[in-house]
């Protein structure tokens, strides 16, 4: 991640921070799922991942979670193979708040089984409310992309925000 790279567990909060240097994923020999959980190359604009464990039912929802807040990303983002998201690669059990993303997405040159998100490539159990982006997403090999989330999973939630772009790679969703 452009200011945190992983947090496993635990209480955690991140607001007002900016980031604005290039970020690439470009791992290309493991993969982001793995036995049907997400373990694996994941890259954000200001944190790679919240809840790093392998097997996120592993983690107590009441002592272990993240409030990212007021960030924003201006950085291209690059993604090979993974998740990568313009605030957060993957997130377990978060708020995700007030952000924003203004970079490119990019595929990275045969790109394949990426997920790749204006805020997030990945959430569980979490809500993502009142974020921006504006980017345009290409790259012919990656797996999934949402202008705002690539990967809306368990429990989790997207309002109040927009996306303000083009989606141009093999799955597309603008929300």
């Amino acid at each position: 991640g452009g200011i945190v790279g992983r947090i496993d567990q635990g209480l955690a909060v991140i607001s007002k921070c900016t980031n604005n240097g290039v970020l690439a994923n470009l791992h290309k020999n493991d993969n982001a799922w793995t036995a049907g959980k997400l373990s694996a190359n994941r890259t954000g604009g200001i944190i790679g991942t919240y809840g790093g464990v392998a097997d996120f039912s592993t983690l107590d929802k009441s002592t272990s979670n993240i409030t990212i807040s007021e960030c924003t990303n201006t950085a291209d983002l690059q993604c090979y193979r993974g998740l990568a998201g313009g605030i957060a690669g993957c997130l377990y059990n978060a708020d995700v708040r007030n952000c924003s993303f203004t970079g490119k997405a990019v595929g990275a040159s045969s790109a394949w089984d990426c997920g790749m998100g204006g805020i997030a490539g990945a959430v569980e159990y979490s809500t993502v409310s009142n974020c921006r982006v504006l980017s345009s997403f290409s790259g012919v090999s990656v797996a999934t992309a949402g202008g705002i989330v690539a990967n809306l999973a368990s429990a989790s939630s997207i309002s109040d925000s927009r996306y303000f772009g083009h989606i141009s790679v093999g799955t597309a969703g603008r929300v």
